[in-house]
């Protein structure tokens, strides 16, 4: 029996001509493109009985965006499921497993309403989106903006939704391109979220396939800042390139070798340089690999992607800890801070010291500080692009916890605030410990630990912070597909072992 593709008519004598009946094939031919500018029809959307400008549209992507798309059908089909694949590169192993769909899969059946005037009031995509879940007017801004993706204008969860197809291609695809994309999204896109999760995916698949051009292409941009997974992927491509570490970087990361004596690196920068190179001149640089080359270091996983059909399990290894390294890295800044000292006591007035202004703190009068109650039953912001509400009433429960904490954080000088913000984290974390293994609630984060951890840890807390880092850890080896593993497990275990020489 034959069916009409567009009104869903039936009939065993139904002719159809590509797919459409005649009634509404002659419908067809009587619409009008909106433009007469030739472009790369891909896809034709279906014709929407809501309020539109018009019912056909022609997406002019550009090839090498076209490229790097997956569809599941059509003439531009490339998509094929996988199963799992393995990546090793001496001492990075990446077991890839791909399950589900890929939620950026595009198909030329999904409709699309063409929308003009309207798009400020079209809902923003939802946390984690799939092209599939769009609505026909989200589909239509999403393929717009694949026509020029680097505007900068456009809501991020399209650019994650572009992003997510983006990072199969990093194991699955074109990496090269893929990987230059990404870069410039980066330059673009400065959502906390999605530097993250980038920064991960292109650091691992760089190393694990012997790129290390790319990789310090890509730590080039933190020339002044620490990497935002930590020092270990610095050392890693030092020990594959049998580079030194410079100067800078031996400042930048003083605390993570131990040194936490940082006056003189914060107040006399220039001067602590200066002695520092030419100290290094003297002794030798530091080369990591000397160090770590045939070291054994314990490892840690880390699950680095935010595409959620992507389980990429990596085992990175922990070089910071290798005690006879870590130790070379402090003597020298030992003996720089000693020669400044020394320096400083003789001609101090030579060098300008750098100063931060603070503001007098002014302790306000709290009689009249809001409840904890009234921050959980007045509508609070939501972070855009940071949480949403899902319909299960656990999963509400915590966001609302969440956002109550990181207003009332903002008040933390009221000594009531910050109590109300401690009573909330432990209120928090119960719920997460009970529920943060029940797939049926969703996926919770570890916003309350990881704030708890810095408010007890500036009380000298230290044991209360070891034991909230070990229960946040233990939800996550059970969870381990939550994609708020990434960050907030990379902090908490890098601030357990802290936590751990400060009680010895």
């Amino acid at each position: 029996m034959a069916k009409c593709g567009k009104c869903g008519k039936k009939g065993l004598f139904l002719k159809l001509v590509n797919g459409l009946c005649r009634d509404c094939q002659q419908t067809k031919m009587e619409i009008k493109p909106v433009s007469p500018i030739p472009a790369r029809n891909i896809f034709m959307p279906t014709v929407i009985t809501k309020p539109v400008n018009a019912d056909f549209c022609n997406f002019n992507i550009p090839e090498y965006v076209l490229k790097l798309l997956w569809f599941a059908d059509g003439k531009y089909k490339n998509y094929t499921p996988q199963n799992q694949l393995r990546f090793s590169k001496e001492f990075i192993e990446i077991t890839v497993t791909f399950n589900l769909d890929e939620p950026s899969l595009i198909s030329v059946t999904n409709p699309i309403a063409v929308t003009v005037n309207n798009i400020d009031q079209i809902p923003r995509p939802p946390y984690f989106p799939r092209y599939d879940a769009l609505t026909p007017e989200q589909r239509y801004i999403y393929l717009k903006f694949l026509e020029n993706p680097f505007n900068g204008e456009t809501d991020v969860g399209y650019v994650f939704l572009f992003y997510y197809g983006l990072e199969r291609h990093l194991y699955a695809g074109s990496f090269n391109s893929a990987f230059e994309i990404i870069l410039k999204l980066r330059q673009i896109y400065k959502n906390n979220s999605f530097q993250n999760y980038s920064f991960a995916a292109l650091a691992i698949t760089s190393l694990a396939r012997g790129r290390f051009d790319l990789f310090e292409k890509l730590i080039a941009e933190y020339n002044e800042a620490e990497l935002p997974l930590g020092i270990n992927f610095l050392l890693l491509t030092k020990i594959y390139n049998q580079k030194e570490l410079t100067a800078d970087e031996l400042m930048r990361y003083a605390r993570r070798f131990e040194f936490t004596n940082t006056k003189y690196i914060k107040e006399y920068p220039g001067l602590f340089k200066s002695t520092l190179l030419n100290l290094l001149k003297d002794i030798g640089n530091i080369y990591p690999y000397k160090f770590l080359k045939n070291a054994h270091p314990q490892t840690y996983k880390i699950n680095a992607f935010a595409n959620t059909s992507i389980v990429a399990e990596t085992n990175i290894p922990d070089y910071i800890n290798i005690f006879k390294f870590k130790m070379e890295c402090y003597s020298v800044l030992e003996s720089t801070h000693e020669k400044v000292k020394a320096e400083l006591k003789i001609n101090r007035n030579q060098y300008e010291k750098v100063k931060t202004k603070k503001e007098p703190t002014i302790i306000p009068e709290e009689s009249d500080y809001p409840s904890i109650e009234y921050y959980l039953n007045c509508e609070l912001p939501i972070k855009e692009g940071e949480l949403s509400y899902n319909e299960h009433p656990i999963h509400c429960q915590h966001l609302r916890y969440c956002v109550a904490i990181e207003e009332i954080y903002k008040d933390r000088i009221y000594p009531k605030a910050l109590n109300h913000v401690i009573e909330l984290c432990k209120k928090d974390i119960e719920l997460v410990i009970k529920y943060g293994t029940n797939p049926a609630v969703g996926d919770l984060n570890f916003e309350s630990f990881k704030r708890l951890v810095i408010i007890y840890e500036k009380q000298k807390e230290y044991q209360k912070c070891i034991d909230i880092c070990q229960s946040a850890l233990k939800i996550m080896e059970v969870n381990c597909n939550n994609p708020f593993n990434l960050y907030y497990g990379q902090y908490l275990m890098e601030k357990l072992n802290s936590l751990k020489t400060k009680l010895k």
